[in-house]
């Protein structure tokens, strides 16, 4: 009742209902309660943030105590004033939600009336609760639009711990304070369990650990309150009442660490008063979004909606960076450098800004965004072979083999076509090959323990030379490839190369080592399995024995060979490199190689120092001081030499081949190195266990991992149709804390080829996983040379089974060699399925090595079949939504609905955003934003994705415009195509029943859309019209007033009213309707866009009692419209075919007041159909008029009749473009 009448009496004004009791349904009617007559002392205090937080979670979150007590204390001789119970009570004051000290009569509340000290002390609190007036009423906004109390109690933070359940003495205040109230006196310093996460003082700055006790110390002048790292708290200047508050001067203040690398905050602002501002959309919402990268800042600043009273057109904006330690080498704000001032004692960075609204960022310390690394695998004895014989195990003279040379400039160029940033120049270290190099120096090996001829390129042979099969001289080897490394650097890219800790080649054998550097193996001591500086594991008292081959294998498929005997000398025997112990390993085991040493015992036990476990987060730095002087096995210092070497002749980075075979110590030692002498080094290990990725980017410090396990195996059965995308989600949020460090592919050299009969057998297939692989996350996208043409790895080179490309034999790479065209590397003789495939790789492969939103962020987007995926990437302004459709016999059409989160992430307002095609350039798909929600209607055709860039909006929707002349409504501002490009001015059109124009799901009734945007479009396209803004107003439920022409009613029947009164809610507003149009939207379109503000550049459209009231502001403001649209016009006199008198007293007001020719243009239409049949003897008599006043049909005034067409959207969309190109044509094409 009393929320009633308050609205009844005060219908604009919030109601605030101060009581101290109630029923169940209190909660709706703006009731604000306090925990009553609580006695004034301490135990009166300590249970008043109990009360407030349990009536909060009843939906009563106003709920606040008397401060500093109610009752007690009026006789004199029985109370004294305790001055540490009145402040800490009011000091807990400012974060409850309504201050407000209230006590009985004769023991005055108020602090003025209190000692100096306690009046100074209390001042400060009461500046700090109107300086932290933006933060609080925020806290506000929230709880009447979602339920969330002000204050908050810490089990919102773990909802399964069921231990805060009872913590009644510490809450939240928002999500940005911790605050604990002091309610015991003398003390010193208060315990407080502080949630996860970094927390700082809100006092001093000081940082505290989360997920554990904190002891924090106060004084007379302070109690904890805690700021959790990554909150904005916007504050304003002091001030003395609410009635000075404006947040014109704001003061924004961000708490940054280095365990927050995104964070969000927003501030609400109305006009403190009306009771419809979220209704009206009479508010706004600013948004601010960090990102932090070690030393580099982006604070984003953004806007959204209307108008109110008291609103800043612009904001002097201070903005102060807590816990900011980072040299400043450069601020910027709008992409211009400013100054900010840095406190050194305060660890606080300040930037001063005038920001205007508009889309802004700070930013520190900024690092230009690209996409990211794009890794070409490439088996470097294949790629420039061009001989096409592929005999089963054949010959470097039967089959060819390709050279370092063949990497010439052509061909780092067409490499460097798919985007690539880094190539795996796989095979490169001299490893075991059945071919005779003794004239160089080189030992032969044994084709027994070797596989295939070419041998494998993971049996390492020398690390200290390169693969004689790849050089034109073999004498020069080393030469040609440090060539090849130049090369490719001049083409912009870098290089990798293997190294393989876990074994080497059974034969391994270096006559290259620099001076200083021994063999492996040479010092060990053989006669015991295992020794800690021993190079290998031996197996003391027996000889190696050749393994069993079965019966369909020979080496060398059964060719002889003077080394082919069963035989090879290796006394004792060496475990075998897959950790195989015995002298004869099995013919699945890797019989080629030995296992290398590096301190672990056969038992699994370590004989080196471990990692202690805070080394998680040590920095690569950190990690070389731990191993700096330590006694490290033998093979730990052997391989690091390597590695090294390498890295000083040039290479940017290695492959680690089974990495997890080694310890992770290991690992930390060795990148720690790496790093040290190139920090850029790309370092990618093998690690097939995902309970071990952690590890071994944490403490062994790679950078990044194969998804194989994950994504890999995901992927393969969805493009074999055995599997649902559904399965794509969860299986990358598994690694979503290290997304970005696992290396993402759909081939290599040890998987299926995609077009392989035994994968998908179709490369085609490929390209909706491709697309998923390459964009999903941050991780570098690799591809396999032959992948882009689709290579199937078909024929039988000798060892192995066909459907991998061989690394074992000398081959010819069928599809590989028609892109490479005889060595012009142009794909001049691919097929044309070929040839579009390539083209579609380097589509993808180019925009996922540049586009920025491939350093951003991810979300998956639901589509609700399990044949489609759709996610969302974004990094700041760009912003991406990808679908893909695996199906590949089936197109798929769908509404996929944009999350409402993602919407405010991206900080959409409502409206039509177009989405720009990233792969193939089409713009037709447009992004809908209506009440918040999203959506996006797309068609895909079987194996099409599409990748989505939000541009900026086409239609800007301006909710519920404010109008003191009608009520609120909508306004949907058309753009055409450039306009955020370009510097023009534009013509406006303002077209009356906007819902009606752009989208068939904002129409009322039909269903259909005039596709005004489409049609005005084309015509703009084609130089038939002047670029044209359309400014659509929507109709509300008073269209029928606000449309009807005063006099039209005026001078009408009382028929004609009585049957107008049906449909009109009032009055006649059409007067006001139009001073809303002229006084209010007008100036605010022509401030806000780039419109031509002038008379001949403005005009009105509108279909039936559209049409009259655009007529009617033509006649009623000739001096601003220069001309006006009428389609399918409803004279009122259409409603009356009995009495076609009643026309005779508006046709004289028309013939008086239409303006004369000349100045303005008139466009009238109808059909025959519908309602449209009743009008033509009533446009007959109309025109008349015109001809009476002097128009002549053509260039200033037009009327059409359309035969068959009805009174309906899709009637007028047929004909839009007639009445378009009348009013808004060029000087060239008026008629």
């Amino acid at each position: 009742m009393v929320y009633e009448r308050q609205i009844e009496a005060y219908p604009d004004t919030r109601p605030m209902i101060m009581m101290r009791s109630g029923f169940a349904g209190t909660q709706r009617y703006s009731v604000i309660p306090w925990t009553g007559d609580v006695n004034r002392t301490w135990g009166g205090f300590k249970p008043q943030v109990e009360l407030s937080l349990q009536m909060g979670l009843f939906g009563l979150g106003y709920t606040h105590s008397d401060l500093g007590g109610f009752t007690g204390g009026l006789d004199d001789d029985i109370f004294e004033f305790d001055q540490q119970l009145y402040l800490r009570w009011l000091q807990y004051g400012v974060f409850q939600p309504v201050y407000r000290p209230h006590a009985q009569e004769g023991l005055p509340p108020e602090p003025v009336f209190k000692d100096r000290e306690t009046r100074n002390i209390v001042r400060d609190f009461v500046k700090l609760r109107y300086r932290l007036l933006p933060y609080i009423y925020t806290l506000a906004w929230e709880n009447s639009t979602t339920g969330m109390p002000l204050m908050r109690p810490l089990f919102f933070e773990d909802p399964e711990n069921l231990e805060l359940i009872d913590e009644k003495d510490t809450y939240f205040w928002g999500d940005a304070f911790l605050v604990k109230p002091v309610t015991d006196p003398d003390i010193s310093s208060v315990e407080v369990d502080l949630p996860a996460g970094a927390w700082f003082d809100f006092w001093n700055d000081v940082r505290y650990e989360g997920g554990s006790r904190a002891t924090i110390p106060v004084d007379l002048e302070t109690i904890p309150v805690l700021v959790r790292a990554g909150s904005f708290v916007p504050m304003t200047d002091e001030i003395d009442t609410t009635d000075d508050y404006s947040s014109a001067e704001l003061a924004l203040h961000y708490y940054a660490d280095e365990t927050v690398r995104s964070a969000t905050g927003r501030m609400y602002e109305d006009d403190g008063t009306s009771r419809l501002s979220l209704d009206q959309g009479n508010y706004e919402l600013l948004r601010f979004r960090a990102q932090q990268d070690d030393a580099s800042l982006t604070i984003d600043l953004r806007r959204e909606g209307g108008n109110y009273t008291g609103r800043p057109e612009a904001r002097d904006l201070e903005i102060v960076i807590h816990n900011w330690s980072a040299p400043v080498k450069e601020a910027r704000f709008n992409g211009r450098n400013i100054r900010v001032d840095y406190s050194r004692s305060k660890q606080t960075l300040t930037a001063r800004v005038e920001w205007d609204h508009s889309a802004a960022a700070l930013e520190i310390n900024p690092v230009t965004a690209t996409g990211k690394p794009v890794v070409y695998q490439v088996m470097t004895r294949l790629f420039g072979n061009t001989n096409t014989t592929n005999n089963a195990w054949g010959t470097i003279e039967e089959n060819g083999v390709g050279k370092f040379a063949d990497f010439n400039n052509a061909a780092l160029a067409g490499i460097r076509e798919l985007g690539t940033t880094h190539i795996w120049y796989t095979g490169v270290p001299h490893h075991a090959v059945v071919r005779d190099y003794s004239g160089i120096g080189v030992s032969d090996d044994d084709p027994d323990i070797i596989k295939g001829r070419a041998g494998s390129p993971y049996a390492v042979k020398d690390y200290y030379n390169v693969n004689p099969d790849l050089a034109v001289d073999p004498e020069r080897r080393l030469e040609e490839f440090e060539a090849l490394i130049q090369r490719t650097h001049d083409h912009g890219m870098k290089v990798i190369i293997d190294i393989v800790p876990n074994h080497v080649a059974r034969n391994y054998e270096s006559i290259t080592l620099p001076a200083g550097v021994e063999n492996f193996g040479a010092s060990d001591d053989a006669s015991v399995e295992w020794a800690r500086d021993n190079n290998f594991y031996y197996v003391p008292g027996e000889d190696f024995q050749v393994p069993d081959f079965p019966d369909d294998y020979a080496p060398l498929g059964g060719e002889d060979h003077p080394l082919v005997d069963g035989q090879f000398d290796e006394s004792p025997a060496r475990w075998t490199g897959n950790g195989a112990r015995k002298a004869q390993p099995a013919f699945d085991d890797w019989y080629e190689t030995v296992k290398m040493n590096y301190g672990v015992r056969p038992d699994g036990s370590y004989a080196f120092e471990e990692l202690p476990d805070e080394a998680q987060s040590w920095s690569i730095g950190q990690h070389a001081e731990f191993w700096h002087n330590k006694d490290v096995p033998d093979s730990w210092t052997k391989f690091r030499d390597i590695a090294l070497y390498w890295t000083a002749k040039g290479v940017d980075g290695f492959r680690y081949d089974m990495a997890e075979m080694v310890p992770v110590e290991f690992w930390s030692y060795l990148n720690a190195s790496i790093k040290a002498a190139n920090p850029d080094a790309f370092l990618l290990a093998e690690v097939y266990n995902p309970a071990l990725y952690r590890d071994y980017l944490h403490l062994g410090r790679m950078d990044y991992l194969y998804d194989k396990v994950g994504l890999y195996d995901t992927l393969k059965p969805i493009m074999q149709g055995t599997e649902s995308t559904a399965a794509i989600a969860p299986v990358h949020a598994e690694v979503l804390d290290i997304e970005a460090h696992m290396l993402h592919f759909l081939e290599n050299h040890d998987e299926q080829r995609i077009a392989s009969p035994d994968f998908a057998g179709d490369a085609h297939k490929a390209r909706p996983a491709m697309v998923v692989s390459a964009l999903l996350s941050r991780s570098p996208t690799m591809v396999y040379f032959g992948q882009a043409v689709g290579e199937p790895g078909a024929g039988d080179a000798g060892f192995g089974n066909p459907t991998r490309t061989t690394i074992f034999d000398y081959w010819g790479v069928p599809a590989h060699q028609r892109w490479m065209n005889d060595g012009k590397f142009d794909g001049g003789r691919l097929s044309d399925g070929e040839r579009q495939l390539h083209d579609f790789y380097v589509r993808l492969l180019n925009m996922s090595a540049t586009h920025k939103a491939m350093q951003g962020e991810y979300a998956p987007i639901d589509t609700h079949n399990d044949k489609l995926f759709a996610f969302a990437r974004w990094h700041r302004d760009e912003q991406l939504i990808v679908i893909s459709n695996f199906d590949d016999t089936e197109t798929h059409a769908l509404r996929l609905d944009i999350p409402a989160t993602l919407l405010r992430e991206w900080q959409l307002g409502d409206g039509r955003y177009v989405l720009g095609e990233q792969l193939y350039g089409d713009d037709t798909h447009r992004l809908v934003v209506d009440g918040g929600s999203g959506y996006v209607n797309i068609e895909l055709e079987p194996l099409e994705s599409f990748v989505l860039s939000v541009g900026a909006a086409d239609i800007q929707r301006h909710n519920h415009f404010a109008s003191q002349f009608v009520g609120s409504r909508h306004v949907d501002v058309w753009l055409p195509r450039g306009y955020s490009n370009s510097d023009r001015d534009y013509k406006v059109l303002y077209f009356h029943d906007g819902q009606n124009l752009f989208n068939p799901e904002w129409v009322y009734y039909t269903q259909t859309d005039w596709d005004v945007d489409t049609t005005l479009q084309r015509l703009i396209d084609a130089g038939d019209v002047d670029d044209t803004i359309v400014v659509g107003i929507w109709s509300t439920n008073d269209r029928v007033s606000d449309y009807m022409p005063h006099e039209f009613f005026e001078l009408a029947s009382d028929e004609y009213r009585t049957a107008a009164n049906k449909y009109m809610t009032t009055e006649p507003n059409s007067r006001e309707y139009l001073r809303f149009i002229v006084d209010e939207l007008k100036p605010f379109i022509d401030a806000n866009y780039r419109a031509r503000p002038g008379r001949d550049d403005t005009f009105l459209m509108g279909s039936s009692a559209g049409g009259m009231i655009s007529l009617y502001g033509l006649i009623e403001y000739p001096e601003i419209f220069g001309g006006a649209a009428c389609i399918s016009t409803h004279w009122p006199s259409s409603m009356m075919l009995d009495n076609p008198e009643a026309n005779e007293p508006i046709l004289a007001w028309l013939r008086e007041s239409i303006p004369p020719p000349g100045e303005h243009r008139i466009y009238f239409d109808f059909g025959t159909e519908e309602l449209d049949s009743n009008y033509e003897p009533h446009q007959t008599a109309v025109d008349d008029v015109m001809r009476d006043i002097g128009y002549q049909q053509g260039r200033l005034w037009q009327t059409h009749k359309f035969e068959g067409k009805g009174h309906n959207e899709g009637a007028w969309q047929e004909r839009a473009h007639i009445p378009l190109k009348f009013l808004l044509g060029t000087a060239d094409n008026k008629e």
